[in-house]
């Protein structure tokens, strides 16, 4: 089912303002809540991201002649091998956040609270991080990133009153299944990406696999 915004946009007159309510040409395909969403065709997402009109949860997707974008998501996903750095002070959310990302089959990134914003964009380029959950400690030290360069598919905020470009973890934490991921993982693949503390320079990557997050519980 959809719907074709011509090149004449219809428009509704209230009082003395004309106010648009079809404002692109383009193709609007609807489908039920909670149904899945596929890529018409092979691409690279460009942005991943939350408008609090509009689209809400969205999404677009680079084929290289033409851009696709997929919005009113009731969530956006994550894949396996995608990069999730921590950046949160000791809190309830860090455990369930660090175990979560492994079960999805993602790379948990945790990150110093100590560092700088030079040294978090850093780390952030250096482990080639696709999102980022941070608190509110942190809003100083990310507010430049973002502006400057934001690559990030999506951050997520652990915290009451977010940026606007971050989405609320805590309640997008309430609408999670209760069911595990469907990814199948092994003890070789990849998990975690830690960094040094950096003392002689900029903190030093170090990937692990599960097998050595195995081996370093029961040592």
């Amino acid at each position: 089912r959809g719907r074709h915004a011509g090149d004449a946009d219809r428009r509704r007159v209230r009082g003395e303002k004309e106010v648009c309510i079809a404002a692109h040409n383009g193709l609007d395909i609807a489908a039920k809540a909670g149904s899945d969403i596929f890529a018409a065709l092979d691409g690279t997402v460009e942005l991943a991201s939350h408008t609090n009109g509009d689209y809400g949860n969205y999404i677009i997707i680079n084929h290289g002649a033409f851009k696709t974008l997929y919005g009113h998501c009731q969530s956006v996903k994550v894949k396996k091998g995608d990069k999730v750095a921590i950046l949160l002070m000791n809190c309830l959310e860090w455990l369930p956040l660090y175990f979560g990302i492994l079960k999805a089959g993602c790379l948990a990134v945790p990150m110093n609270f100590r560092y700088s914003g030079d040294e978090i964009e850093y780390c952030l380029d250096l482990a080639d991080v696709d999102v980022l959950i941070f608190g509110p400690e942190f809003i100083t030290r990310i507010d430049p990133i973002v502006k400057k360069d934001n690559r990030l598919k999506m951050l997520f905020y652990v915290g009451d009153d977010g940026p606007d470009y971050s989405e609320n973890c805590i309640k997008l934490m309430g609408y999670c299944s209760s069911n595990p991921p469907p990814v199948e993982l092994t003890e070789t693949d990849d998990a975690a990406i830690y960094f040094s503390s950096g003392t002689t320079g900029f903190p030093k990557a170090i990937l692990h696999k599960h097998l050595s997050l195995i081996s370093s519980c029961k040592t």
